[in-house]
């Protein structure tokens, strides 16, 4: 879990780095196409990249969703394979003990 909230904080540095950066970059392009391209065709390039991006991080949003439920069910899992084992080992101990009992009745 320290792993995962460690990660969590490093991944929201890491979007504001990234988007800072990435508008830097986008408006160095926005000047660049303004003066090539027009800024009509740069407004409607830079809107269908926000829908995209939209799309993107609400897709992203329902894995990190479906991600952490998934996590948290193979913890349980794991847990309950270890309670399992643990009372098919304690079973089997007493199994022993018992035949060893028998056998010792047997003898006697």
């Amino acid at each position: 879990r320290q792993d995962v909230s460690e990660f969590g904080k490093f991944k929201v540095n890491f979007e504001v780095t990234v988007k800072r950066l990435n508008d830097q970059c986008m408006a160095v392009i926005r000047n660049c196409v303004e003066k090539q391209m027009g800024a009509g065709h740069l407004k409607q390039v830079f809107e269908k990249r926000e829908q995209r991006k939209a799309e993107y991080l609400a897709k992203t949003a329902v894995y990190d969703a479906k991600r952490y439920k998934l996590e948290l069910e193979l913890q349980r899992l794991k847990k309950d394979k270890i309670e399992s084992e643990t009372a098919l080992e304690r079973m089997q101990l007493r199994q022993k003990q018992l035949q060893e009992s028998i056998k010792q009745d047997d003898e006697d």
